[in-house]
């Protein structure tokens, strides 16, 4: 029998907390065009992709300028991405959790992707490079991660090493490193000093028209139970 599943952002993303983000709560239908989530069905086969039609504060649009030019930026939560098809391992499920507490929860694989996190410069987020490969023009710029406002401290390119990039919010420092872009979630993160060993992130970049052009930036966050347990998530936890 089917159901529609409500799910809210902040069940869904109940380890975004890990990456120093404050969790929203927006209600969000998992389904499209008619097709609703199943118990025991994979999000990503309902719903690809969550935006800005579907939580309009976590993941809306907005806009960026500086001296190289002005773009929108759009934000999605992938459920299922590139090809062929990856999925987040996350499903709604009847069960008991590790504690023999019995009802419905959002269920994650242990070890498994929860979710990729993207934010899409749709004309390029733009900048000189400098001679040391500071990338000066995106300092000060303000990135805005599931509601929240993540200021651009630093930002360099250097050709061996790729794209590192400085956050700041006003109780989180994130760094971010993408040191061979050819290769797909290679890069590490670090908030606070402390590296986050559960998070990839990718940078989508072209330095070929004599400036640098940041198209889009990926983050991906891998579940971690506690204990090696899976990861159990009952309606009005995070």
């Amino acid at each position: 029998m089917k159901k529609t599943i409500f799910l809210t952002i902040l069940l869904l993303l109940a380890t975004v907390l890990a990456t120093g983000v404050s969790a929203l709560t927006e209600v969000v239908p998992i389904q499209r065009s008619g097709d609703v989530l199943e118990l025991n069905e994979l999000l990503g086969d309902v719903t690809e992709t969550l935006d800005a039609s579907d939580a309009p504060v976590a993941l809306g649009t907005y806009h960026l300028s500086n001296g190289m030019g002005v773009t929108d930026v759009n934000t999605y939560l992938r459920l299922q991405w590139d090809w062929p098809p990856e999925y987040a391992q996350a499903k709604v499920v009847y069960d008991k959790d590790d504690d023999d507490n019995v009802g419905d929860f959002l269920w994650f694989e242990d070890g498994e992707e929860a979710f990729t996190f993207e934010l899409e410069f749709a004309n390029g987020l733009r900048s000189n490079i400098s001679a040391n490969g500071d990338l000066n023009d995106f300092i000060g710029l303000d990135l805005r991660i599931f509601g929240e406002f993540f200021t651009i401290m630093a930002a360099n390119y250097q050709p061996a090493t790729g794209l590192s990039m400085t956050l700041a919010s006003p109780v989180k420092i994130v760094e971010l490193e993408d040191a061979d872009p050819a290769q797909v979630f290679s890069g590490n993160v670090v908030i606070n000093s402390e590296a986050i060993e559960d998070a990839d992130v990718d940078f989508y970049f072209n330095t070929n028209f004599g400036y640098f052009m940041l198209s889009k930036m990926r983050y991906r966050l891998y579940t971690d139970g506690i204990g090696g347990y899976e990861p159990y998530i009952a309606p009005g936890q995070g």
